[in-house]
């Protein structure tokens, strides 16, 4: 776990697979739990297996070739998963997660979304005003560097509801879809 979170936040070419063996989804917790799963069947195994080839850029096969090589290569794997399955047996000590420790992340989840919601919110209110110190003669400029700065338009629309003319608004943001 403490090595899936330091890779999750190291460097930006770190790519972190989880295979499921014997979990559902649900079972899995943080930081593992933020990362897309791999469910032991020929449909998950084939998806990871599109993934790590899309990783590899242009040395990556073609759609076609890669099926045609899963297909081919997918009997064997999956015999030799049978057979090791078998030869270990099902653990009993595999705890099935609480409603109350799934609630509590729910919630930790939820803090943390609502707290980067607010950075956001006021970080875009340090670089562009709160829409009422907007001079008249600005607005133009100010809707359009915000628009470039990648803001989205309901965002941009809220910030000057009720101050300036909003059709003024929807102009301006226009006017910035065109150039």
């Amino acid at each position: 776990m403490f090595e899936a979170g330091a890779l999750a936040k190291g460097l930006s070419t770190s790519r972190i697979c989880t295979l499921l063996i014997d979990l559902e989804t649900t079972d899995v917790g943080n930081p593992l739990a933020q990362f897309n799963h791999t469910k032991l069947n020929k449909e998950g195994i084939y998806e990871l297996i599109r993934t790590l080839n899309s990783a590899l850029n242009e040395k990556s096969l073609s759609e076609k070739v890669l099926e045609q090589v899963f297909n081919t290569y997918w009997p064997q794997f999956e015999q030799g998963l049978q057979d090791t399955l078998a030869k270990e047996p099902v653990s009993d000590n595999a705890s099935s997660r609480t409603n109350e420790s799934m609630v509590a992340e729910i919630l930790q989840t939820v803090r943390s979304l609502d707290k980067r919601t607010r950075k956001l919110d006021n970080s875009n209110v340090e670089l562009f005003g709160n829409g009422i110190d907007t001079p008249p003669d600005q607005l133009e400029k100010r809707v359009k560097a915000m628009v470039k700065e990648g803001i989205p338009t309901q965002f941009i629309i809220e910030h000057y509801r009720g101050i300036e003319p909003l059709d003024e608004v929807h102009k301006y943001i226009i006017n910035s879809d065109i150039q």
